[in-house]
């Protein structure tokens, strides 16, 4: 079973090499090669996805055109459970209760689309991983 494992994590490692030789031109970088520093960046420099995208639509079953968006975060609820309890903790004397997170590790963050059938106006998301500039495009 580990064999397997490994031998699929070479196999993306191979496929990646090739992709992204040093003696290749890439794609965003132009007629430069990259080195091996610059490989994982590249992955994640930059994502293009166009505006419809025909996939399945699990209402009505079949594949159909759906527009894409970018999901968003909403705005947090004053009377949510977490924030209420959060809140009552905080009052009071005794300073700063709960911890402030400052070490911050990632650069990017996951790109959740927001994919609208055009149909049936059923809402579905997919994430695509992380990406350091997302951008939509025209088909």
């Amino acid at each position: 079973m580990t064999s397997g494992i490994i031998l699929g994590l070479t196999t993306v490692a191979n496929v990646l090499q090739t992709v992204l030789s040093p003696t290749d031109s890439c794609p965003i970088h132009g007629s430069e090669g990259l080195g091996e520093e610059d490989r994982s960046s590249a992955l994640l420099a930059m994502v293009k996805c166009p505006k419809t995208i025909r996939t399945h639509c699990r209402k009505c079953k079949i594949h159909q055109e759906h527009k894409v968006s970018q999901y968003k975060k909403g705005k947090d609820r004053l009377v949510a459970d977490g924030k209420r309890r959060y809140d009552r903790k905080m009052q009071g004397f005794g300073g700063q209760k709960k911890p402030i997170f400052h070490k911050k590790a990632k650069l990017s963050k996951k790109v959740t689309l927001h994919l609208t059938c055009t149909e049936c106006k059923s809402i579905r998301q997919r994430c695509i991983g992380r990406a350091k500039v997302f951008t939509l495009e025209d088909d």
